[in-house]
């Protein structure tokens, strides 16, 4: 077993050992400091991701974001990469879960390209904080992030999901920003 796989499945165990209602809990307290930040509400073209399993929980985030007027998409697979599909609320509810069980949109709606955006949020399993993120090993919000360099890149973690260092590659796009439920970790400031 390689060490991004050993470390995936550690990090992710740890993760789905948070109990559902601790998860809803920590998630409310990740969306406060997300919401908190200047970065959140100076920006109107928004990315988020729709959460499943032990994943922060996004819905509420999601209904919040077009709450307060931002634009929303929300990401679909195509082939190997994510397209970007603007969301509005009665488009959340005609979400379809993919062969990975990922909440999408149907793709019927209008697509933004990920330099229209102001934040993209994404998923991951650890994080350091150096920026490195380890994700699911599929490399989609690599190559997203690798077509914007102005885009902020936002990840939603539990502080269990931070560990001392994450192993990175050339093709690895650093994050901005980890947002926990104790933090909101700047690291494009700290660079």
């Amino acid at each position: 077993m390689t060490l991004k796989k050993e470390l995936r499945k550690k990090a992710r165990d740890s993760r789905d050992d948070i109990e559902e209602d601790e998860i809803l809990s920590l998630s409310r307290d990740i969306k406060n400091n997300l919401f908190s930040l200047e970065e959140i509400s100076k920006n109107s073209v928004i990315n988020c991701y729709a959460s499943f399993q032990s994943e922060v929980y996004t819905f509420g985030m999601i209904h919040d974001i077009l709450e307060i007027g931002k634009t929303l998409t929300l990401p679909k697979t195509k082939n190997k990469d994510l397209e970007l599909y603007n969301i509005s609320h009665k488009d959340i509810k005609r979400l379809k879960q993919s062969r990975w069980g990922i909440y999408e949109p149907l793709g019927d709606t209008r697509t933004l390209d990920v330099k229209e955006h102001d934040v993209v949020i994404a998923p991951g399993i650890a994080f350091d904080l150096k920026g490195n993120r380890l994700g699911y090993g599929a490399g989609f919000y690599d190559r997203l992030f690798s077509k914007s360099k102005r885009t902020l890149k936002i990840a939603l973690a539990f502080e269990r999901q931070l560990i001392e260092k994450v192993p990175s590659e050339k093709h690895d796009i650093k994050l901005d920003m980890i947002i926990t439920e104790k933090d909101c970790y700047n690291i494009k400031k700290e660079k």
